[in-house]
């Protein structure tokens, strides 16, 4: 039903046991590092310090591969790929997942274009999936989420009736609360991350202008900053910590009409980035590791399914040489 719903509105899009041939397969012991194609994706830092620059290894779960979501979960130390072998949620895409006082919270998503959103709620503490049986937010597909002091907050998404959502929530680590604070319009495409105690939210409702907003825990504000150019209304871009200010790159479904461009936010204005970047896409995903960002994967013009991945260390773009997650799309990045 989201699939649908989103299609209209232009964007593409609880306990799994992974079997082997001999049985369960569980622990982190078994791994690989070759890729498979996959399409919608969570990715966090587990284990590591506080801060961009520290980051040691940064962990992508599920997505979306035509014509099924995964939940193959793997890991990126800033050089290589590692799929960890561990049993966790069902396969499933347009989710959200951020890291909260280091262990990662994965809410909500789908599991396929017939299937309604689901409200289901897991950590990952690096090793193991936990499901959380606790009264949650109403279903919901591409929300954002991301920490803001103790707590985790929740904005927006899409509805399993396919409307956009402008609901505020915030998590503890053990139970959601429903803040009823006036805020952005409802937004089913957008990008949310820390910077200076305060969150920023980049969003795009219907075809008008992207507008910039922050979060300091109690009330939304509307700065009035001209957003960068080039945000589509119904493609979502990426957007991440990096060096004191966050890095956002747009997306775009039709990179020959509107190529990827970068930009920078210091708390009060943006800047557009004059460096080479990856190919237009819309849908990927991006983490800060070891002082870099890393973007993995996306979806392309020709509705090409991306899995690449390329390394940003503030001044230029690198695509890595490497082998890694199979090709995925609308995938969630997070930072513990």
């Amino acid at each position: 039903m989201a699939h649908q719903a989103l299609a209209q509105l232009g964007v593409l899009p609880a306990s799994l046991l992974l079997l082997s041939a001999c049985g369960l397969r569980t622990g982190l012991d078994a791994t690989r590092t070759s890729p498979s194609a996959t399409v919608e994706a969570g990715t966090a830092v587990d284990g590591a310090p506080v801060g961009d620059a520290g980051m040691a290894s940064a962990v992508l779960f599920g997505g979306y591969n035509d014509p099924t979501p995964a939940a193959d979960i793997w890991r990126f130390d800033g050089t290589a790929w590692t799929e960890l072998q561990v049993a966790g949620p069902s396969p499933r895409d347009s989710a959200v997942m951020a890291s909260l006082q280091g262990t990662l919270v994965l809410f909500g998503g789908e599991a396929s274009s017939s299937t309604l959103p689901t409200s289901l709620l897991w950590t990952f503490d690096g090793s193991a999936w936990t499901s959380l049986a606790v009264p949650n937010p109403p279903p919901r597909t591409n929300a954002v989420m991301a920490p803001l002091g103790d707590v985790l907050v929740l904005f927006g998404g899409l509805s399993d009736a396919g409307f956009p959502l402008s609901d505020t929530w915030t998590f503890d680590g053990t139970r959601w609360t429903d803040l009823f604070v006036p805020g952005p319009p409802g937004l089913s495409s957008a990008v949310m991350a820390s910077l200076n105690g305060k969150l920023v939210l980049v969003g795009v409702p219907d075809t008008v202008a992207a507008h910039t907003w922050t979060f300091d825990g109690a009330e939304w504000t509307d700065l009035g900053v001209a957003s960068p150019s080039g945000l589509s209304a119904v493609e979502r871009a990426v957007m991440a910590p990096l060096g004191g200010q966050l890095v956002l790159v747009t997306g775009d479904n039709n990179p020959e009409l509107r190529p990827a461009t970068t930009w920078t936010f210091d708390g009060s204005s943006w800047t557009q980035l004059n460096v080479a970047g990856p190919p237009g896409r819309s849908d990927a995903v991006m983490a800060p590791v070891r002082g870099k960002l890393v973007l993995f994967g996306g979806v392309n013009d020709g509705n090409t399914t991306l899995g690449d991945t390329w390394t940003f260390d503030g001044a230029a773009w690198t695509q890595l040489n490497i082998a890694g997650p199979p090709a995925r799309y609308l995938a969630v990045m997070a930072t513990p």
